[in-house]
């Protein structure tokens, strides 16, 4: 007979909610963004790309999608990518960060074995692709291009209840958005890692730290990480890319190509590089925060009442 621990975690597995308020930018990554509490200065844009004017909310409802990563299995809403895959991504983010602003807020610089340097270059560059900055379709045309293909493929004489089915989906846009959804977390988180092409690219990017001593912070952007050509194109092919990401108001993460290790592990920025970079931030993305009002007003063009 089954001890009452084991009848207890079955239970669970059986009656816990599925989880439908995504963040793609983690809580334990905004909470080193905060002012008071647990609230930060908060900036979105409306559906025709304006910044609506910032607000002072809680990190519960920042930086997060409504079924941004549920998947379909058996035809129901699944969060098992959220828990099996971001979960552990946030988990071993919120280990780490901290342990860093630790080390970095003494004067050292974080120090890594080759294949923990890699766990985290791989960390972070997830970090990066999970925000509907980086990837994002209109799930609606993409479940109706599925369905508009298996309706295709079927003789009409004899799949005339499967025929139905797929024409009621075809008239739901909610149905084709589920569709949708499915197929790009899938592709990008469900059923595959990073590609061996990828792992290439980004083993040959160092980790560098940019500290800001002035007055001027690091915003925190809903990309999360945010990619810089230099002049070129975004992508890791590029030798002069950059991906930076911030982790408090004084500190970034850098990762960049450093072959003749010229770049020392801390680089102090100074306050015109700093907002540059937050202006380049905010231009591409969706959603900008800080612990300041007054640099969010400053960034999406308010003027602070």
């Amino acid at each position: 007979m089954p001890n009452a621990r084991a009848q207890a975690r079955a239970r669970f597995i059986v009656t816990r909610k599925r989880s439908r308020n995504h963040h793609y930018v983690p809580k334990c990554i905004q909470r080193h963004f905060c002012g008071e509490g647990e609230r930060l200065w908060y900036a979105e844009r409306n559906k025709s790309g304006r910044f609506l004017e910032p607000e002072e909310r809680n990190i519960r409802t920042t930086f997060r999608e409504k079924d941004r990563n549920t998947i379909l299995l058996n035809g129901q809403p699944s969060d098992i990518v959220e828990h099996s895959f971001f979960e552990k991504l946030d988990n071993y983010l919120g280990k780490t960060i901290p342990e860093i602003v630790d080390i970095i807020s003494e004067g050292a610089a974080p120090e890594f074995s080759e294949i923990a340097r890699l766990d985290f270059i791989y960390a972070i560059y997830e970090s990066l692709r999970r925000s509907p900055d980086f990837f994002d379709i209109d799930e609606a045309s993409k479940g109706e291009e599925l369905v508009r293909g298996q309706l295709s493929k079927l003789d009409e004489n004899k799949d005339s209840s499967t025929i139905e089915a797929l024409q009621a989906t075809l008239a739901s846009r909610y149905e084709l958005r589920k569709l949708g959804r499915d197929i790009r977390v899938r592709a990008a988180f469900g059923e595959t890692e990073l590609s061996e092409k990828i792992k290439l690219e980004l083993k040959t990017l160092e980790v560098r730290w940019a500290i800001s001593n002035a007055k001027h912070s690091f915003a925190l952007p809903s990309s999360g990480c945010y990619r810089v050509g230099n002049g070129g194109s975004n992508g890791l092919s590029n030798e002069n890319v950059e991906i930076w990401m911030p982790i408090t108001p004084k500190i970034s993460i850098v990762l960049l190509r450093d072959p003749n290790k010229r770049i020392p592990p801390l680089i102090n920025v100074s306050r015109d590089l700093v907002r540059r970079m937050n202006e380049y931030a905010t231009r591409n993305s969706r959603a900008i925060a800080s612990h300041s009002g007054h640099l969010i007003y400053s960034l999406t063009g308010y003027s602070r009442h």
